[in-house]
This record gives C-alpha cells, sequence and structure tokens, in this order.
C-alpha cells in the first residue's frame, strides 16, 4: 500500500484527506446520533423492566396444586410385568432348569419327560434359580 507524500511545506489542513476531516457540525451530528441509541437502549430497558413487574404481580402464586410433581417410576412396572414366574410352564411347580432354546422353565421331573423327545433332545439346557425380587414375592 503506497501512503501519499507529503512535503514539510505543505503540513496543516490541505494534508488531511476530506474524507477525514470532519466539520463540527458532522461531529455534533454523530454525537446526537450516539445519544439517540442510547435513550432508546435505556427506553427499551425500563419498558422491559416494567413489563417484567406487571408479568410478575399478576401471576399467581404457586401452590401445592399447582407445583408439578415428579413422574412415577414407570421401570418398576415395567420389570413386573417383564418378569417370569419362577416356576414350572407345564405344572406350576417351582423351576430348576431353563431350556434356552424353548426358553421356558421347567421343573425337574417335566424337563426330563418333554426334553427326552427326539425332537427336544438337542435343547440346550441351564439351571435355574429366580431372582431375590421373584424369590421375595412368590415365596419361592
Amino acid at each position: 500500500m503506497a501512503f501519499p507524500s507529503t512535503s514539510s511545506a505543505g503540513v496543516g489542513a490541505s494534508a488531511i484527506p476530506s474524507s477525514v476531516a470532519e466539520t463540527p457540525d458532522d461531529l455534533l451530528q454523530q454525537m446526537n446520533d450516539a445519544l439517540a441509541i442510547e435513550q432508546n437502549a435505556k427506553n427499551q430497558e425500563k419498558d422491559l423492566e416494567e413489563r417484567m413487574r406487571i408479568l410478575h404481580a399478576t401471576l399467581p402464586p404457586a401452590t401445592p396444586d399447582t407445583v408439578v410433581l415428579p413422574k412415577p417410576k414407570v421401570e418398576d412396572e415395567a420389570n413386573d410385568e417383564d418378569e417370569e414366574f419362577p416356576w414350572c410352564t407345564v405344572c406350576n411347580d417351582n423351576a430348576t432348569k431353563r431350556c434356552l432354546d424353548c426358553d421356558e422353565l421347567f421343573c425337574e421331573a417335566c424337563v426330563r419327560k418333554i426334553h427326552r423327545q427326539s425332537s427336544y433332545k438337542k435343547h440346550e439346557l441351564e439351571s435355574y434359580r429366580p431372582s431375590a425380587k421373584a424369590r421375595k414375592k412368590y415365596n419361592y
């Protein structure tokens, strides 16, 4: 960027470019504009404060009837619905085995009786013990 060369003999008002030179009227206009902006901001702030005061004055106080209570836990209900009964699906005796392929619970007698058939012989079985909650709930 090239700067205009000025000679020391020409120092004065003519050395300042005309776009930068401002008259006192221009400066007064800028100050008036700045004051108008500040005044407008103050008016908006006062208006907002007044609106908030009116809003707070007209709101009903919070009472126990209008207090929002937390929702009850749905997990407990969902767990109860998904919870399996800890007894044999055939005879309702206490279950001791779970068939992983059938996804059913059996007592010892029923698991031997049903899973000795050829179509069930390859089913995988595991020991079953109900959860502490189920044992307590069903007196297992």
